[in-house]
C-alpha cells in the first residue's frame, strides 16, 4: 500500500512539473512576452543597483543626467566630462585631483578656479560661458 501510494505522489509529482514546463514553453516563444520579461528584469536590476547606491551614501552620489560621482576617484568620476570641456587630450597635471573632504561644491569651486586660469585650454563654450559669470 504504501509502495503505491509513493508511486502515485511521484507519478503526479513527474504530470504536475511537466504541465509547468508546457506552460511556461508558449511565453518563451512570444516576443511580446519576452520583451515584457526583459522590461520586467531590467527594472529590477535597476532598482537592485538603486538600493545598492543607497548603503553606499559616500562613495556614490546621484546627479542630473543619470551619471553618478565617485568619490573614491581622484577626479571625483568626472574625467571624461571634464575632458570634453578642454582642448587637450589628457588632463593637466596641475589640474585638482578630489579628495572625500571637499565635498561636490568645494570640488566644483576647485574647478572652476582652474578652468578660469587655464582659459587657453577650455573649449568656446565653456569659456565664454565662465566669462559671462565674471569668472
Amino acid at each position: 500500500m504504501k509502495f503505491k501510494t509513493l508511486v502515485f505522489i511521484g507519478i503526479l509529482f513527474f504530470a504536475v512539473n511537466a504541465e509547468s514546463q508546457n506552460e511556461s514553453a508558449p511565453a518563451a516563444n512570444n516576443p511580446a512576452l519576452k520583451e515584457k520579461a526583459i522590461k520586467a528584469n531590467q527594472q529590477k536590476q535597476q532598482q537592485k543597483s538603486e538600493s545598492e547606491n543607497k548603503n553606499h551614501p559616500v562613495a556614490f552620489i546621484p546627479v542630473s543626467g543619470g551619471f553618478q560621482l565617485n568619490e573614491e576617484d581622484e577626479y571625483q568620476g568626472r574625467k571624461q566630462e571634464f575632458l570634453s570641456q578642454i582642448t587637450v587630450q589628457e588632463l593637466p597635471s596641475d589640474f585638482p585631483k578630489y579628495n572625500k573632504s571637499y565635498g561636490v561644491e568645494k570640488y566644483n569651486d576647485l574647478v572652476e578656479k582652474f578652468y578660469g586660469s587655464h582659459k587657453d585650454i577650455l573649449i568656446e563654450s565653456v569659456r565664454r560661458k565662465l566669462e559671462s559669470q565674471g569668472k
